[in-house]
């Protein structure tokens, strides 16, 4: 790599507001927001959810509410358009100098008629409609490399995923004391079950693991070892022995899982960055995937994108037979590694020198290099 230059933050105090609506904006922001927190005023605005709040409440940090969460359609719509004024509201009272989010329509609308410079994180390449209400009116679009859309002079090509601003080796370190509460020691094999909620906007229409399918899942893997479920959904009681309820457990123990078999998109990627066998079964599977999957499948070996659920279970049952999968699956990690950044020391360094960091990108994509 070529000789780096020492990379300047600006010291003078801003504001900053950051935009956080699920668990995986939380841990992908926590980072960057604490650092952040030391020398700049920043204000997070969220939306109402247990998890969330617990997840913010663990890691310290100050947020406030501005949306509720609702499983019925017309109540999910309708706080879908109050939570955008309430963001306008918020926005304009405060006066930010840099609104940061996640496809938010609120913070774009607020940052395009109130003239403040806005920074969104887009990776979904399948449901574009909620794209319609934010792309138009943001300033900056920060995307994977090989995102397929094209955004144009809005557009960041990052070289990472949001998921390793939290759990790059610079930023994440596995907590092997947490397997003791859920009966396990480093080495042991155990698989974990992810299952999204599917009440999200993009997710309606689409469908993933089945109560029925849970239940032969379960019975299946418990033949190799213990079984771990994760999930917001509400399931049988029967399962209520398997749940993982400390939201910021997870990722320590997915580290040192044997298998993850997951329909969720954002925990997929999370297993394969850590370096666990993973397989992800869900209806978005298919030819026009989201380039993170096809990458991490193609360009890595470290996920499996099934869509039929006899020939997932198959390839889970040959992973947890395979031995040596674990060391296997570390060698493909190191790989992603060393083509990756890390994200969090990106961010920060694009927010801290902004505007001036994206003439620099703009210039020079390589300039990323600096954050491996």
């Amino acid at each position: 790599m070529a000789k780096t230059e020492k990379i300047t933050y600006k010291n003078s105090k801003k504001k900053i507001i950051f935009i956080i609506w699920t668990q995986a904006h939380y841990h992908f922001f926590k980072n960057a927001i604490k650092e952040l927190s030391e020398k700049n005023e920043i204000i997070i605005l969220a939306r109402s959810c247990k998890n969330i709040e617990r997840l913010f409440q663990q890691g310290e940090l100050k947020y406030e509410i501005v949306a509720a969460q609702y499983d019925n359609l017309f109540l999910k719509v309708l706080g879908y358009v109050k939570s955008i004024f309430k963001i306008f509201l918020k926005i304009l009272r405060i006066r930010p100098k840099l609104i940061i989010g996640v496809g938010s329509t609120g913070g774009a609308l607020a940052s395009f008629f109130l003239r403040i410079p806005s920074i969104m994180y887009e990776d979904d390449e399948i449901t574009t409609y909620q794209q319609i209400t934010y792309v138009p009116f943001v300033d900056h679009i920060i995307v994977p490399e090989k995102f397929r859309r094209c955004f144009g002079k809005k557009e960041i090509r990052l070289w990472g995923y949001k998921e390793l601003a939290y759990l790059h080796p610079n930023r994440f370190l596995p907590n092997k004391t947490i397997l003791v509460q859920y009966g396990l020691s480093v080495g042991d094999t155990y698989t974990i079950i992810r299952l999204n909620p599917w009440n999200a906007y993009h997710d309606t229409g689409q469908k993933g693991i089945s109560i029925r399918y849970l239940k032969d899942l379960v019975s299946t893997f418990s033949q190799y070892g213990k079984v771990l479920l994760s999930t917001e959904k509400v399931l049988p009681k029967e399962y209520s022995t398997l749940l993982i309820r400390n939201p910021s457990h997870i990722h320590h123990l997915l580290y040192y899982a044997s298998l993850l078999f997951s329909d969720s998109q954002t925990m997929s990627t999370e297993g394969a960055i850590l370096g666990v066998p993973v397989i992800r079964f869900n209806s978005f599977v298919g030819k026009n995937d989201m380039s993170n999957f096809i990458e991490l499948e193609e360009d890595y070996g470290l996920i499996f994108n099934i869509k039929d659920a006899q020939l997932a279970k198959k390839k889970a049952i040959e992973l947890l037979q395979q031995k040596d999968v674990k060391s296997i699956w570390n060698n493909k990690k190191k790989l992603l590694y060393r083509n990756k950044i890390d994200v969090t020391g990106f961010l920060i360094w694009l927010i801290e020198n902004y505007p001036q960091s994206v003439r620099k990108l703009q210039k020079n994509p390589d300039y990323q290099l600096k954050f491996k």
